[in-house]
């Protein structure tokens, strides 16, 4: 049995998908078969993130965000050692429930800043293919638990953030591949993402979930 628990993003997707399975691997350390995860999409978030720090330090915006109109009075955030922690998997950015000892924990990417110094979210998407019309529903939960585990940390946030979709467009010469990009603003709420948060909590601390009949993990294990 876990004596401290630290909830992602990720973790509380899997709620949102089944209860049960979400208990048991939370409480039981009981996990869904994985398959392997590829190296592609982790090789280029680290290459984006780089690349976005080379205009950090110019105080400059990369051009995929300084042809965008509505964001001429941004910039990325300067603090490089605080963004550096935050972006670390294994530190991240935290908030910890004072009566549940349940810590949320999520790694951002990159961090805008507007005039008013108000923080809005941007976070790297790197896939195979063009985003499709669902692809933005599906991280909305993320950038809310984003922006709720900012405000617990202080900052001042603002009602939408960003994710930066890359995906290969041709290749050229022998191993030169030209990337295409997607920018999409999502509305976010620290409120929905408190309210994720205390729904898992809720979950947690009850008795272990019925198995779901919707989620083909806990009809495998019920066979």
């Amino acid at each position: 049995m876990q004596t401290e628990i630290t909830l992602s993003p990720s973790s509380l997707n899997l709620m949102i998908e089944c209860p049960r399975c979400f208990w048991e691997q939370m409480k039981e350390g009981i996990k869904r078969p994985s398959s392997p995860f590829p190296s592609l999409p982790n090789g280029m978030d680290k290459i984006l993130k780089v690349y976005f720090d080379r205009y950090r330090f110019k105080g400059e915006l990369p051009p995929e965000l300084k042809i965008e109109a509505d964001l001429e009075d941004f910039k990325l955030l300067k603090d490089q050692k605080t963004l550096d922690e935050w972006r670390n998997c294994f530190k991240g950015i935290k908030y910890k429930d004072k009566d549940s000892g349940i810590t949320l924990k999520g790694a951002v990417d990159e961090l805008l800043v507007d005039k008013n110094g108000k923080v809005a979210v941007l976070d790297f998407k790197t896939r195979g293919y063009p985003p499709k019309p669902d692809s933005v529903d599906y991280y909305k939960l993320q950038l809310n638990l984003y922006v709720y585990l900012l405000k617990e940390n202080g900052l001042d946030t603002l009602d939408f953030g960003f994710l930066l979709f890359y995906y290969p467009d041709e290749l050229r010469q022998r191993t030169k591949f030209k990337f295409k990009y997607d920018l999409a603003e999502v509305k976010v709420s620290p409120k929905e993402g408190e309210r994720a948060f205390r729904k898992a909590i809720n979950i947690l601390e009850g008795d272990k979930p019925n198995l779901s009949s919707d989620c083909e993990f806990c009809r495998w294990r019920n066979t």
